[in-house]
């Protein structure tokens, strides 16, 4: 091991072991919700070409369905507007606990 680190290996074991049952669940939720979001707001957004392409196949032109995939589209932009400027400071926060933690595990004694 590097001495000016002087980690030894049950505080290297005890460095995994917090990260595999602390951090690793917590960033894997953050990013499972951060693709669900933007996934719906992807969906959402793309409400007009959906009710075009129903159009083009079915050849039954419905005027509610049109403006209501318009309406879902607005909430779809507005909903990608909200995942950017939710999860902007979340990575940061998370980004910001990751060299907290190395710093906190590898200072030097």
């Amino acid at each position: 091991m590097n001495k000016r680190n002087n980690l030894s290996l049950p505080r290297l074991i005890g460095f995994i072991v917090f990260h595999i049952i602390f951090t690793l669940p917590i960033c894997l939720i953050m990013l499972a919700l951060y693709f669900i979001l933007g996934l719906m707001a992807l969906i959402a957004t793309s409400a007009p070409l959906i009710a075009i392409i129903d159009f083009m196949l079915a050849g039954v032109y419905s005027g509610s369905e049109f403006f209501l995939s318009i309406t879902i589209c607005g909430f779809g932009i507005l909903l990608l507007i909200a995942v950017y400027l939710l999860m902007r400071p979340i990575r940061r926060l998370c980004r910001r606990y990751y060299i907290w933690n190395l710093r906190t595990w590898f200072r030097p004694r």
